[in-house]
């Protein structure tokens, strides 16, 4: 289901801006010759520019990811690419004088803030919004920049965070986590960094049980992260042994997290851990509790010691809740459906 509506979104959101382009680029060439010109050659330009700004995004998004240090020219590179893009087609389509590409590309600008308006105001709070994966507490589930190796125990691939790797005090490796939830020192790795995950998130859907969020930060509330969601409103939530235990009762995990190994004990970190058999967390109506997968490094509502105004420091208030992940799409080599 949240596949369709992904797809279903796209496209509309797709044809909308194919729509609005092809109107105001005959605006434009009304101004630049005096003629609008037929319907068909304005749609067939505006569809074929806005496939070669997806390709140009795509092309950007890959170099970022092969070359980190580029982030910072990232949104520069993507927008010159945009206006060549753009006046070039125009320029060709329409066989144009430099004049006369500029006057007819202008007011396809208004396209775009519409589209930009639509998308921040109605389809972000109220359906889908993407994310870049900035750290690796959900590993391996959910991956931000990260080394990859090989796990000693399986086989499988295990993935560090570089800073890890770096901040290192001796010549000991980090620990990793496999795509199986073993947690053993890197090997294997070639020291090349991997790029973000980048997910999406649906804002209409209910938030579940295992559910991956994306939710603001309690403590600093213009800052989002993604946890695994494990304890719903009314709950008294425990970890214990590995184990998630709701008001008493262990809490059975789903198939594809078997593995998983819940932790009340976080090394080095001096704090009470909220969730533990010796400090239970108790929800309100409104509040949900989140852990990360890759338990050892995770930040999350066992350690937190700051809360939302009016909540216990390990609560995550509901409103604070922005979406559901529902889809990775990139490296499409991680693509994969999570609801």
């Amino acid at each position: 289901m949240t596949t369709f509506v992904l797809i279903a979104t796209l496209v509309l959101q797709l044809l909308l801006s194919i729509a609005l382009r092809t109107f105001f680029l005959r605006v434009g060439l009304r101004w630049a010759i005096g003629s609008s010109g037929l319907i068909r050659p304005a749609v067939l330009t505006s569809v074929a520019i806005h496939l070669l700004e997806i390709a140009s995004y795509l092309f950007v998004v890959r170099v970022v990811a092969v070359i980190p240090g580029l982030v910072l020219v990232a949104k520069p590179a993507q927008l010159a690419l945009f206006v060549a893009v753009s006046l070039l087609g125009i320029g060709i389509a329409f066989r144009l004088t430099m004049l006369g590409t500029l006057k007819a590309w202008l007011p396809t600008l208004i396209a775009n803030l519409l589209m930009g308006l639509i998308t921040v105001l109605m389809i972000k709070p109220l359906m889908l919004d993407a994310y870049i994966i900035s750290s690796n507490s959900m590993a391996p589930t959910l991956l931000g920049r990260h080394l990859r190796g090989t796990c000693p125990e399986c086989g499988a691939a295990s993935h560090c965070s570089p800073n890890r790797y770096e901040e290192s005090l001796d010549d000991s490796p980090p620990n990793a986590i496999c795509e199986h939830f073993h947690i053993q020192p890197l090997t294997g790795s070639d020291s090349v960094i991997q790029s973000a995950d980048r997910v999406i998130a649906a804002s209409y859907l209910a938030p579940r049980r295992w559910d991956l969020i994306v939710y603001r930060s309690p403590a600093n509330p213009a800052q989002q992260y993604t946890m695994r969601l494990v304890g719903l409103p009314g709950e008294t939530v425990m970890i214990q042994e590995g184990e998630l235990f709701i008001d008493g009762q262990k809490c059975e995990k789903p198939a594809s997290l078997s593995d998983l190994k819940l932790s009340a004990e976080v090394p080095d970190y001096p704090g009470p851990i909220s969730g533990s058999a010796a400090n239970p967390a108790l929800l309100k109506e409104d509040e949900y509790f989140v852990v990360g997968d890759f338990h050892i490094i995770s930040y999350d509502s066992r350690m937190w010691e700051t809360g939302a105004a009016g909540h216990p420091s390990y609560a995550v208030p509901r409103s604070y809740i922005t979406g559901v992940v529902t889809h990775t799409y990139w490296p499409l080599r991680r693509a994969k459906i999570h609801r």
